[in-house]
Parts: structure tokens; C-alpha cells; sequence
């Protein structure tokens, strides 16, 4: 069982529901479909490399989950409405979607390139839009037959301050947060629910994809002095967050964009 497995959420809430999860094969998304999985969850995990797509699939299900692994980029409309059909084809429908996956960018504003520009709003913006359009009618159907369905999306605490050489991502990320919270609204009639957490730092390899795997070790570590609570996070924390806004006991919250950052946000350590 994975660290995710010891919140209070029920496996008979989650029984008999399928989720696809973006981005799934590492860090928080491979953690998030783990974390589903345990609870009785069917997955299918979705990304752009095979290798760690089938090694989480491998992982669940030697633990007694149900899993599947589709590749495929999110970069695009048609890519994502093959995922989606795809997912439901394996899932036998769609109860869950959960929009992780994403690329940053850093750097001067003037530095941006053109194709930054696009491999990060199509990605970490349009992504998230071509999926959840896309997923509606299997998520219609599945909220029809049970009550409720759930979208949620991985933003970023840099939507909660505003940071210097971040401003594509910012914007890309801040973007996801009014999607969110405006499909919340016009699907509410619709039983189906839309969260978006902002995670803070968290050991996953996107920072190795960054600035190398060596100065990444470095930068994480020396940054958990600067967290309030007193470290960086861990895949497990957003997790047993996600557990908690996808359940459908929690079948009241919509529309929330939660920081889950060690209190980050809330400004510089005193």
C-alpha cells in the first residue's frame, strides 16, 4: 500500500470507479494513481514515455491494483480525445480525470522564446482544457449512474505570489485555476465536481528536467529551510490531498483551488 493509503477516505466510496491520471508514470501523478489504485480505484496512467508508465503499472498491480498504461501527449486536441476514448475503452467508462501533467520554464521574461511559449501553454493550459472537454460526456455518464463524477487539476502555488523569471508558468498555471473554478460553475447541474490544488515545491524529476539531476539535489535541499512548516513536499502530501477533494463522500466541494505548499504562500519564513 502506498504512504496515500492512511487518510480517511473510504474504499467503499472509491469502489468500482476509474480514474485516468496525466502525467501518471512520476512524482505526483504516479503517486496520485497509486493512491487510487489502493482504494480500489481502476487507472489508466498517461505520458509521453513509455518506460515509467509501464513500471507504475507494474507497481500497482503487483500490489493488487487495477491499472493500465496508454502513451500519448496532451500538447494537442485530437491527442487528447485518443487518451480519453482509449481510457474509457479500458476503464468500461470514466469516473475521474485528473489533469496532472505539465512542463516548466524559468528564465527573464525577454529570454522566453516562441516555442517555450507554446510547449508550455499548450501542455500546462490547453492540456487540461482539450482533456476535461473531451472526458464531459463520459464524465456526464458516470455522474448520471452514480451521483457524481470529479475533475482535478494540478496547478501551482506560483498562481498564490508572484515570482520573478516564472511569468509563462505563472500564467499558464493561473489560467488553470479560473478554468477550474468556472467549470465548476457550469457543471455543478451536472454532478460532476472541479478542484485544482497548487503544490510548492515537491521532490518530483521535473526539477532534474530543469537543471540537471545534480544542481536539482542540491536546490531541493537547500530549500526546505525556506518552508515555514520546515521541508519540501513529498508526492505522499498531494496524494492524500487529492484522495480527499476526488472522493466522492466529499461530494460538497467544487470549485476550491487549495494551496498545499507547507505554507509557502503565505510569505518568507520569519
Amino acid at each position: 500500500m502506498s504512504p496515500a493509503n492512511s487518510g480517511s477516505t473510504t474504499h467503499v466510496a472509491f469502489a468500482d470507479r476509474a480514474a485516468l491520471i496525466t502525467g501518471g508514470g512520476t512524482g505526483m501523478g504516479k503517486a496520485i494513481a497509486s493512491a487510487l489504485a489502493d482504494h480500489g480505484v481502476k487507472v489508466v496512467v498517461c505520458g509521453r514515455r513509455t518506460e515509467p508508465l509501464e513500471a507504475t503499472v507494474a507497481e500497482i498491480t503487483e500490489a493488487g491494483g487495477t491499472a493500465f498504461s496508454i502513451p500519448g501527449d496532451v500538447a494537442n486536441a485530437k491527442g487528447c480525445a485518443r487518451l480519453i476514448e482509449q481510457s474509457a475503452d479500458l476503464l468500461g467508462g470514466l469516473d475521474m480525470l485528473v489533469n496532472n501533467a505539465g512542463i516548466a520554464r524559468s528564465g527573464p521574461f525577454e529570454e522566453v522564446s516562441a516555442e517555450d511559449v507554446d510547449a508550455v501553454i499548450d501542455i500546462d493550459l490547453k492540456g487540461p482544457i482539450h482533456m476535461t472537454q473531451a472526458a464531459l460526456p463520459h464524465l456526464r455518464l458516470a455522474a448520471s449512474a452514480r451521483g457524481s463524477a470529479s475533475v482535478l487539476n494540478i496547478s501551482s502555488s506560483v498562481t498564490q505570489m508572484a515570482l520573478a523569471n516564472f511569468a509563462l508558468y505563472s500564467a499558464a498555471k493561473a489560467g488553470v485555476d479560473m478554468l477550474t473554478q468556472c467549470l465548476a460553475l457550469e457543471l455543478a447541474e451536472h454532478k460532476i465536481r472541479v478542484n485544482a490544488m497548487c503544490p510548492g515545491v515537491v521532490r518530483t524529476p521535473i526539477f532534474s528536467t530543469m537543471m540537471g539531476e545534480q544542481p536539482a539535489t542540491e536546490f531541493l535541499d537547500g530549500f526546505a529551510p525556506m518552508v515555514p512548516i520546515g521541508r519540501i513536499g513529498e508526492p505522499a502530501d498531494i496524494a492524500r490531498l487529492a484522495l480527499t477533494l476526488l472522493s466522492p463522500e466529499n461530494n460538497w466541494i467544487t470549485g476550491a483551488v487549495v494551496p498545499i505548499d507547507g505554507g509557502l504562500s503565505l510569505g518568507p519564513k520569519p
